[in-house]
């Protein structure tokens, strides 16, 4: 019979968003590759080459680390850990590529197909966010406490930190306690159509927002733990393409802040890096500016975008796939769902 082969029009929609997704990823490549500032060659010569290979494996392992974040807060859904990284992989691969961390909302997209529930997505992903922000935060006291950076250089990405954690309390703390006090008022007062879908919405709110204590339960410091850990990694990859880093905490979390303010202010990370960003955090001239920023792009964007490819064509050929039947009724199982 062929009844397994039937498709629906959502599942297609999905199917093209990651065909979509996907095409970003060799040209984000050739991006990468052109934006070098010296040809990609240059930064594999025998002077260069232990120490972009070892950041490239550094820079991996915090993404198999962010991985195993992700799957931890998803803990408590049946989902196989295969197809999640490699959804991390593609997710995180497609964030190189669009800018603005819009990325972050095709991450939502596709854990929330895998795992069934966009909701429960949508806090995994925050949470994610949220932690990272709280451990930069520390980096950015760290920076500033030892006077190693000064308040204006981090200042843009203090706003944005500044903007995510108050969004995050409103979201989190001040909104459930008031959820239902505003649909009673709605209640009350009003008795329209549009009251009626205001509640709806009020409502679709309210069981998101549920999701967040289901994820986070008991959670916390391991949470933490594995957070810190990829700060570590990253700090390391940093250290692998500028030794003179590693001889100082206060000088490794300057540069940290100040690499963390250019990417986070700039259009994409596949783009030209400001070679004057790796001036200011070399702190030992033995390397340009131009030099650290190439080293740099080969050992984290190229080998991320590559092994991003990989999983769009393991996870895409999977995702394409048609669902087959699970038992004699005729059910069939979504792709999402099977191990």
């Amino acid at each position: 019979m062929l009844a397994g082969l039937a498709r629906t029009p959502a599942t297609l929609l999905h199917g093209l968003v990651t065909i979509a997704a996907g095409a970003l990823l060799p040209i984000g490549l050739v991006v990468a590759i052109v934006s070098f500032p010296e040809t990609p060659w240059h930064y594999l010569t025998e002077d260069f080459a232990g120490r972009v290979v070892l950041a490239a494996l550094l820079y991996l392992a915090s993404q198999v680390l962010r991985a195993l974040r992700l799957a931890f807060i998803l803990t408590d859904i049946r989902i196989s850990i295969r197809r999640l990284t490699d959804v991390h992989f593609l997710t995180e691969a497609v964030s190189l590529v669009i800018p603005y961390k819009i990325g972050d909302l095709y991450r939502v997209f596709e854990v929330g197909a895998l795992c069934g529930h966009f909701p429960r997505a949508l806090i995994a992903v925050w949470i994610e966010r949220a932690a990272d922000s709280m451990v930069i935060g520390i980096i950015i006291v760290v920076a500033l406490g030892f006077g190693r950076t000064g308040y204006e250089a981090v200042m843009p990405l203090l706003a944005l930190l500044a903007v995510f954690i108050t969004l995050s309390l409103l979201v989190f703390l001040v909104v459930p306690q008031n959820i239902s006090r505003l649909k009673h008022f709605v209640i009350r007062r009003y008795h329209s159509k549009a009251a009626v879908r205001f509640l709806r919405f009020i409502d679709l709110i309210q069981k998101t927002l549920s999701e967040a204590p289901l994820l986070m339960e008991q959670k916390y410091m391991t949470l933490l733990f594995l957070t810190a850990c990829v700060w570590i990694d990253e700090s390391l990859v940093l250290c692998a393409i500028i030794p003179g880093l590693s001889r100082s905490p206060a000088l490794l979390a300057s540069g940290l802040v100040s690499f963390l303010t250019t990417i986070a202010t700039g259009l994409s990370a596949v783009g030209p890096l400001p070679t004057e960003t790796f001036d200011h955090i070399a702190p030992f001239r033995h390397l340009s500016g131009a030099t650290s920023a190439g080293m740099y792009r080969m050992a984290t964007a190229v080998p991320l975008l590559l092994v991003g490819l990989v999983a769009f064509a393991r996870y895409g050929a999977w995702r394409l796939r048609p669902p087959r039947k699970t038992n004699d009724s005729g059910q069939t199982a979504s792709p999402g769902r099977r191990l």
